[in-house]
């Protein structure tokens, strides 16, 4: 979206990170809009992506990180993804303990 790539934002980044978390924890920051672009798929038809502008993925990228170092602790044997593949066999674990009482 603002066409800068990593290559640019890293020949500053002693100043743009540190610009870039001043605006985050000043609350200036705001992610910058989408960009739309369409990908032809095999039917012929074209499928939507939105791509985000570079600082948006470092702070997405950065937000990951700290909340998998903050949550990762509590996740169980039987934990596993809501959503995806693997949905119901997190369904069941869930189902299985309820029903024991743990």
């Amino acid at each position: 979206m603002d066409e800068v790539t990593y290559r640019e934002y890293e020949q500053n980044v002693w100043r743009n990170i540190p610009t870039l978390h001043y605006r985050l924890v000043s609350h200036q920051y705001r992610a910058q809009p989408l960009r739309r672009v369409y990908v032809p798929k095999e039917n012929g038809t074209d499928r939507p992506i939105s791509i985000p502008a570079l600082e948006d993925k470092i702070v997405q990228k950065a937000t990951v990180t700290v909340l998998t170092a903050i949550y990762e602790q509590d996740f169980l044997p039987c934990s596993s993804a809501s959503t995806g593949p693997h949905a119901h066999d997190a369904l069941d674990a869930s189902g299985r303990t309820i029903c024991r009482g743990r």
